[in-house]
């Protein structure tokens, strides 16, 4: 995610996870 930085990126992969993505 070149929008996002490796922390708000590994936070969006948490958060699909979350919804089992």
């Amino acid at each position: 995610y070149t929008h996002f930085e490796s922390d708000e990126g590994d936070k969006v992969l948490a958060w699909f996870r979350a919804f089992g993505r």
